[in-house]
């Protein structure tokens, strides 16, 4: 059984899906602009910096490997023309 992965044919899935792509970044991007703030204007200490983007991270990872491409079961082509890569 292969994976579950992004339909770019289905514009209300892809929309869904760059709207998480973007709170992802936008969650890596705040911690990682706190973190560069003068000490004393940051909002989070580095526990909450690294938590926080640790978490982004591991969103925007999962993200992209679900709009990739699956890999071909056993047995199948890797190539739709039937050439191994």
């Amino acid at each position: 059984m292969t994976r579950p992965s992004l339909d770019w044919s289905d514009p209300v899935e892809v929309s869904i899906w760059l709207a998480g792509l973007r709170s992802a970044f936008n969650d890596a991007d705040g911690a990682a602009l706190d973190m560069l703030r003068p000490e004393r204007r940051r909002e989070l200490g580095p526990a909450l910096h690294a938590e926080k983007y640790r978490a982004a991270r591991a969103q925007i990872l999962q993200a992209l490997d679900f709009a990739a491409c699956p890999e071909p079961e056993d047995g199948e082509p890797s190539d739709p023309a039937g050439f191994p890569h």
